[in-house]
């Protein structure tokens, strides 16, 4: 067992001349014939067994950005990467999780700590500066019976030696950002707890007592039943936010917004009240999410309704509208930024200019994977002005170019093509515009 475990962490390990501070990302069709170690690969290899005993297997986090039970992060800013393992030892009636920590000096690979819990799944790993001391903390999460609870550890990496950091929290996910502009990482906690108040709690490191505590904490909505989506990024020019966006009931959506308030030194959910008849101004039946729709680098909150339609018209052919807002702490209101209209079943958005976004409405045409802008004179629809069609590459390469349309943007396998119409005393778009005011829900993925 130890030669196979050994050929996979070998396979892990070849990385050592990638710096920064990227985790080892590995494809599994590459586990099936692992490279020969040699030199410090070898070497570190071997300082694992060392610590494994006979019987152990590769733990992998399930969820964050490191997906590898080996990472190589330069913890200590020397420009050289110190080694990072996760792996799991059992004997009978007992099974232990490792999160072994190396570091490389003149005499070779060496262990700085192993962190042991009876925690048999990691949920994730992530590193930050949560001390403020320059360097990278180890910060991770263990998975407990409760899939609502998860255990949070954190380990800071120091001369040679990772040692725990105190800090009692468990959490249903969590975010790392600077909330209270302090020149260190918070760990904000958000915990689904069915049984009494979900909560935001803003962990902050205090130097003097060499502890991880509480900061401050507020309520979020109790009919958040599951994170969705979770970005944080900047709420305006000065401040830090989270955005949560929560499942709430079995279909819609809702965001929770959470910043610290520096006036008030307290923690503040901007889109909740104590009210009860207080509803959600962005609870919502689509999966559209928090995101820097205008690569401003503030982060806008989508509020989703259906376009203009007539009473009898069936609403699954009428498209939606998503108007993007900022959130204004002074007035705790949500400020227009820009509109949208939104194609769920293709995946792309279409900006709407000030002058259109009250004078036109949209419908979809699933069969014919097409979507057409129309004038609303505020009681129904009347001339077309844009349809937006897509078609497959190997569609638009023989038969689309011939219907009339133009094309707009490619992926590797979609061409978005439009037609516009000419009407009398009508709007009519531009190609320049059209290209402008469509983007793909892709393009914002990394935002």
């Amino acid at each position: 067992m130890k030669s196979k475990l050994k050929l996979t962490l070998i396979a892990f390990a070849l990385v050592f001349s990638m710096g920064g501070c990227s985790p080892i990302t590995v494809d599994s069709a590459n586990l099936m014939r692992p490279p020969k170690a040699t030199g410090d690969e070898e070497k570190i290899i071997e300082l694992i067994e060392q610590n494994s005993g006979d019987n152990y297997k590769l733990k992998y986090p399930e969820n964050g950005s490191v997906r590898s039970a080996i990472a190589m992060y330069d913890l200590d800013g020397d420009s050289q990467n110190e080694a990072i393992a996760f792996y799991e030892t059992s004997e009978p009636d007992n099974t232990t999780t490792h999160m072994l920590v190396m570091y490389e000096n003149s005499e070779g690979w060496n262990l700085a700590g192993d962190a042991q819990t009876q925690n048999t799944n990691i949920d994730r790993v992530e590193f930050a500066d949560v001390t403020g001391d320059k360097n990278l903390d180890i910060i991770i999460g263990y998975k407990t019976f409760n899939s609502n609870v998860n255990q949070l550890n954190v380990y800071r990496y120091k001369n040679g030696a990772s040692t725990p950091i105190e800090i009692s929290q468990t959490y249903t996910s969590f975010v790392i950002n600077d909330f209270n502009e302090d020149l260190k990482n918070d760990i904000l906690t958000l915990s689904i707890n069915a049984e009494k108040n979900s909560e935001a709690a803003l962990l902050n490191y205090n130097e003097s007592d060499k502890a991880i505590s509480l900061l401050s904490s507020t309520e979020i909505d109790n009919n958040i039943t599951s994170f969705e989506n979770i970005v944080s990024g900047k709420l305006n020019e000065t401040q830090t936010a989270a955005f949560i966006d929560g499942t709430v009931g079995t279909d819609k959506i809702c965001t929770q917004l959470i910043y610290y308030d520096l006036q008030k030194n307290i923690l503040e959910n901007g889109l909740y009240s104590y009210s009860n008849d207080y509803i959600n101004p962005t609870i919502r039946d689509g999966k559209t999410y928090c995101t820097d729709i205008n690569k401003d680098e503030i982060i806008e909150i989508p509020v989703l309704a259906k376009m203009p339609h007539t009473d009898d018209e069936n609403e699954e052919y009428v498209a939606t509208k998503a108007v993007w807002n900022t959130f204004d702490t002074t007035s705790e209101n949500l400020d227009e930024v820009s509109s949208m209209i939104v194609n769920y079943s293709l995946g792309y958005y279409f900006q709407l200019s000030e002058n259109l976004k009250d004078v036109t409405s949209a419908r979809i045409d699933t069969q014919e994977n097409s979507m057409t802008i129309y004038e609303w004179d505020g009681e129904e629809v009347k001339n077309k002005l844009l349809t937006i069609k897509v078609y497959n590459s190997e569609e638009w390469a023989t038969t689309g170019k011939n219907d009339g349309y133009t094309l707009i943007k490619e992926d590797a396998s979609n061409s978005y093509c439009c037609k516009i119409y000419e009407n009398e005393g009508s709007y009519k778009f531009t190609d320049t515009e059209v290209q402008t005011s469509f983007s793909l829900f892709s393009d914002y993925t990394d935002s």
